[in-house]
């Protein structure tokens, strides 16, 4: 079974990626009055901001059908959809400005330009944040089969092999629905 829910977590990196990669070469652009560069930077951005139209579409979707926690939603709902959002309607101004002024950035428009943008990717960065932190803290999208299966942090040496280790009582632990016996 596909697990639409999970689209998000597979496109969400595109935007970020492509939005941080065309602000670094807009700066580098205005310090070498690059044309190629500027361009480079350009179709990142417009790439960038149909990624985060893609990001939020399928993060709306996960967002009824992803298996979450009261604290995940309380996360998405106040800080990573309203982020989200602002992500992509802060890209699309930025891209629809590229457009207007046909990537021809002069002086103060270029300053201003660049404030907008470091606005846009320091948005990219908390979204980002609140995202991993619903994953990675209060399980978002984690299936609830996986949440039994979750094991002690343990080290992995260069010629170890996966042992994880285990006390006694782990050892004498029973999968639920096994007839007890004697080791």
């Amino acid at each position: 079974m596909i697990r639409t829910e999970l689209f998000h977590a597979m496109v969400v990196h595109f935007p970020i990626a492509l939005l941080m990669f065309s602000f670094v070469f807009f700066v580098a652009s205005r310090f070498s009055r690059d044309e190629a560069i500027l361009k480079i930077s350009m179709w990142s951005l417009v790439v960038g901001t149909l990624g985060a139209v893609a990001a939020v579409m399928t993060g709306l979707i996960a967002e009824d059908l992803a298996p979450h926690t009261d604290k995940a939603h309380t996360i998405l709902e106040t800080f990573h959809e309203p982020l989200g959002l602002s992500v992509m309607f802060t890209s699309l101004l930025l891209t629809i400005w590229s457009f207007a002024v046909r990537w021809r950035f002069k002086g103060m428009m270029a300053a201003a330009f660049i404030i907008v943008f470091s606005a846009v990717i320091a948005l990219v960065a908390l979204t980002g944040h609140y995202g991993s932190n619903m994953v990675y803290e209060h399980g978002m999208a984690v299936s609830p089969k996986a949440f039994q299966q979750v094991t002690k942090p343990h080290h992995h040496g260069e010629e170890e092999e996966h042992k994880e280790e285990t006390t006694p009582e782990e050892e004498q632990h029973h999968d639920e629905g096994t007839a007890p016996h004697s080791h």
